[in-house]
């Protein structure tokens, strides 16, 4: 494919991305929410958590409905839904918690449906060169998004009114009208002859569509990328109470902005996976995780609002080099159809695994310190995070030997000349 072509159709598929994760705004003003409905924690917290765990169904769905529509269908359809779900909220949370959870429901389908469907796009259409690449950006894309709706909904929302938080979900309508019209038409790449293959330019690429493999060892990934997930996300998850409630520092102004900064990070981390992974290569999630945990400690040891931005701030470099990491490896290791199967069941499992965060978190804090406070549930993430890094280890440095042979064959070959 010319590059020219690939820029074309690269453009309208990032910006389906940054609509995909707006759903994480709703932990910026979690903390109002508790507030207007008290003794029902753990029922408000769904309208943060169910988001999560529709985002596991869209990761789930997408192997099966790329097979059924095209990508552009289920991209279009993602974005309708989170659009209504938001506005539900908007209009009827205040006065209604069943309305407010059923429509931040909504609102996570796309989370899950719309990176699994992009990243096997770009697997597809993406030139040799920039394989490595692409699903980093699709994710710092996605992060983007959450900067911008995040960012916003902290000040939206900074007077106590937490359903004017949703108004960011206007920014979804522009988004849609442009994907409608400019995202790539297809559907998923039929099997083609070799001497067809060899008329296009990247016939590497060709070929990689026109054979089906989905190696075992990305089921074993996917579990552990699911266990990773039910504690990364417990910075998320307490930010908002931990700052506001627990202690008193500021509104969720502050939490807006605290995530503002954090989220920049989170893009360069993304963005330069390919960096990340070229230095660490088969460790690159044992070292993100690394960081995700002794910053989480951080955290809670520094907190003051310098000590708690900053080391956010580092945290985030690690979570979306690690999630990034695994994306990678995960839709290009897999070949043809069964890098859609990979790609939803990756997406499929960190959803649920990050929605279920919110309740295995503070279980695993009562059990190890006696306590849930979103200071202890932060700290206990970060430690899991840790002991989980090291049990990931093995599983993604064979992963990274199918994903990128030539670069493990290299660095054998270095590791046998000195």
């Amino acid at each position: 494919m010319k590059n020219k072509d690939f820029w074309v159709k690269l453009i309208p598929i990032l910006l389906s991305s940054f609509t995909a994760w707006f759903y994480v705004m709703t932990y910026t003003p979690l903390a109002y929410m508790y507030n207007d409905f008290p003794g029902q924690e753990n029922v408000v917290v769904l309208i943060a958590v169910l988001p999560g765990i529709i985002a596991m169904i869209g990761g789930f769905a997408v192997g099966g409905l790329v097979h059924v529509m095209s990508k552009k269908t289920v991209v279009v359809g993602s974005i309708v839904l989170s659009i209504v779900g938001g506005l539900i909220v908007r209009y009827t949370g205040d006065h209604s918690l069943t309305l407010a959870i059923i429509g931040s429901s909504l609102t996570g389908f796309a989370a899950g449906s719309i990176p699994a469907v992009n990243y096997a796009i770009m697997a597809e259409i993406a030139p040799k060169n920039m394989r490595d690449k692409v699903c980093g950006w699709s994710d710092a894309i996605c992060t983007a998004g959450i900067l911008v709706s995040t960012f916003l909904a902290g000040f939206l929302a900074a007077d106590g009114n937490w359903t004017r938080a949703f108004d960011v979900y206007y920014i979804l309508v522009p988004v849609l009208v442009l994907v409608f019209i400019f995202y790539p038409n297809t559907k998923s790449v039929p099997s083609e002859t070799l001497e067809k293959a060899k008329a296009t330019p990247d016939v590497e690429n060709v070929k990689m569509n026109t054979e089906n493999s989905f190696p075992k060892i990305l089921i074993g990934l996917v579990v552990i990328k699911f266990l990773s997930a039910l504690f990364y996300m417990a910075m998320a998850f307490n930010v908002s109470p931990y700052i506001i409630n627990e202690l008193k520092m500021g509104s969720s102004a502050l939490v807006g902005t605290a995530t503002t900064f954090a989220t920049i990070m989170t893009i360069i981390g993304s963005s330069l996976v390919f960096v990340w992974m070229r230095i660490f290569k088969g460790a690159s999630t044992l070292v993100a995780a690394l960081i995700i945990g002794v910053f989480s400690l951080f955290v809670v040891m520094f907190p003051t609002v310098p000590g708690i931005i900053i080391s956010w701030m580092l945290l985030s470099v690690g979570m979306n080099s690690h999630h990034s990491s695994y994306g990678s490896v995960l839709a290009m290791a897999p070949k043809g159809r069964a890098v859609g199967i990979a790609t939803g069941l990756f997406f499929g499992a960190t959803f649920v695994g990050e929605a279920l965060c919110a309740y295995v978190t503070p279980w695993m804090a009562n059990l190890i310190f006696g306590t849930s406070l979103p200071s202890t549930n932060i700290k206990t993430g970060g430690i899991l995070c840790i002991v989980i890094a090291f049990i990931s280890y093995p599983f993604f440095k064979k992963t990274y030997k199918l994903a990128f042979p030539k670069a493990s064959e290299s660095e054998a070959q270095a590791t046998v000349h000195l």
